[in-house]
């Protein structure tokens, strides 16, 4: 018996449905010679969405962009490097309705020179690139694990008119990785990576490492940011911040990770009145962000502002975060943070961190970290060795140590102050069985002001104006505060002009003094 002509047709049916399903993910491979594909590009253009792309050993051309849900799988980022291009990488496409995700393992990203790629005065990611998709919304979803993104710059291309008649503005940021999307690094490092100051061109640079944009969210586990580099220089060059990595906004979770040997350096000329700064050696956490760092070393990162001119201001080696943070279990060690003027304020916030908000720090150690401030014949301050906080409600720091700071402010014919060798407080904070010791603060010029070599307790600017500390189970111990002859030195443990509530806790072996207006 033969089949009906509704079941041929049935059959027929079938087949076609068949037939119109996507091909299963394949395999693409790449090598120098003897595979299908000599070269990344043309893969990634040939492959399918769940496709895997295997790179074997060799040198290969950057200027890629992967707009594809691929995984591009080396042999290591020693033996398998992409490189140049301006950026070695983009992955997804810039104002796409669907973006891409991504994996990327096994491989060296360098030589990437990216200038003006966003718009001609403003230049994004040397080494990867993610843009935001439409809307504007989160942009691709990328992984970059067992890799290395070293050695590429970013830079603009022109300035425009600012509208602020001393300069005009042309910006670079994400020397390594510049982020708009969601990004994973896992045993990935990102080092010896540039936001450029282009011979002067550029007026704010950030994130030399990794820039973290207003719709990206960034995850480390196990990786290292090192050794990364911003910089401004004459005519332009104002800000500089986030030398390791900076958080203009979404979410920053740093785990069993190292921030080292990152700079930020402004190279000044300019007027008094004009506003300028330098923060966040490691990290810049900027208002609209958040961090969560946990066992995590953040050491010999560093911050430098100098201006022949006017006013120079040089902010937290280290950490500078003015978003929420929950810091613990992390070491903060040997960061530096200063300013040189001649004639203007050299004006120095912590070595180690600065915490304008809101926190909670626990299990943490700030050591040996330093500050410095030198101004010839203006003002130089420096506050808060080895951490500034400036909570507005509450910030706690527990189980914790502050120890081996060091702050100095010098001027030959101005004046001069430290305050806080160990700790800064301008808002509402409370130690709970912490340990502030060994630190010291020393002041040198005609009649220069040192307070707190421990602890500094005492109003700032743009503070809380209700400051409130609050020792429990604590110890202020063997810190030193010394001023130059003429100058004044109080408060050798601690300096405060307001009531310290001290509960199970010692203030001893300071030097000149243990406490000041307690």
């Amino acid at each position: 018996m033969y089949p009906t002509r509704a079941l041929v047709v049935s059959a027929v049916s079938a087949l076609l449905l068949l037939g119109a399903r996507p091909a299963s993910a394949g395999t693409q491979t790449v090598c120098p010679s003897g595979c299908p594909y000599t070269q990344i590009g043309p893969a990634v253009a040939a492959a399918h969405d769940g496709d895997r792309i295997t790179i074997g050993r060799g040198r290969y051309t950057g200027g890629i962009t992967v707009d594809v849900s691929v995984t591009l799988v080396g042999e290591g980022p020693g033996a398998t490097v992409i490189r140049g291009g301006g950026p070695v990488l983009t992955v997804g496409v810039a104002g796409a309705e669907h973006e891409p995700t991504v994996t990327i393992d096994g491989v060296g990203i360098t030589g990437g020179v990216t200038v003006g790629n966003l718009a001609p005065s403003s230049g994004r990611g040397g080494g990867v690139y993610i843009p935001r998709a439409a809307g504007p919304a989160a942009g691709a979803t990328v992984t970059i694990r067992n890799s290395v993104i070293r050695g590429n710059t970013v830079a603009p291309r022109e300035a425009i008119d600012s509208g602020d008649p001393c300069c005009p503005s042309a910006d670079s940021g994400g020397g390594g990785i510049s982020n708009d999307g969601t990004l994973t690094l896992q045993n990935t490092v990102v080092s010896d990576n540039r936001a450029d100051a282009a011979s002067g061109l550029a007026s704010n640079s950030v994130g030399g490492g990794i820039l973290n944009r207003a719709f990206g969210t960034l995850t480390l586990t196990g990786s290292a940011v090192t050794g990364n580099r911003v910089t401004v220089a004459p005519p332009n060059g104002r800000f500089t911040s986030g030398a390791g990595i900076e958080m203009v906004g979404g979410a920053l979770t740093v785990d069993r990770s190292l921030i080292a040997g990152n700079r930020a350096e402004s190279s000044l000329a300019l007027a008094s009145q004009i506003e300028q700064s330098t923060a966040g050696g490691g990290i810049h956490v900027q208002e609209n962000a958040s961090a969560t760092i946990r066992r995590t070393t953040i050491s010999g990162n560093s911050v430098v502002a100098t201006n022949s001119i006017g006013d120079a201001s040089a902010f937290s080696g280290g950490l500078h975060t003015n978003g929420p943070l929950m810091l613990t279990d992390s070491t903060l060690s040997d960061n530096h943070a200063e300013a040189t003027t001649v004639s203007g304020l050299a004006d120095v916030d912590s070595g180690g961190a600065e915490i304008n908000v809101d926190a909670t720090v626990r299990g943490t150690r700030f050591t040996a970290n330093s500050a410095a401030a030198r101004s010839s014949t203006g003002m130089a301050v420096v506050r808060g060795g080895g951490v500034q906080t400036a909570a507005f409600n509450q910030m706690t720091i527990s189980d914790s140590v502050i120890s081996g700071n060091r702050i100095t402010a010098s001027t030959a014919a101005g004046s001069a102050s430290v305050r806080g060798g160990g700790l800064g407080n301008f808002g509402v904070l409370t130690l709970r069985n912490t340990s502030i010791g060994h630190n010291s603060a020393a002041v040198g010029g005609p009649g220069g002001l040192a307070q707190g070599g421990g602890v500094v307790n005492g109003l700032f600017p743009d503070g809380p104006q209700a400051v409130r500390l609050t020792l429990l189970d604590s110890a202020v111990t063997g810190n030193t505060l010394t001023a130059a002859a003429g100058g004044t030195a109080h408060g050798g443990g601690l300096f405060t002009p307001f009531p310290v509530t001290l509960t199970d806790s010692v203030v001893a072996g300071n030097l000149p003094d243990q406490c000041y207006g307690c």
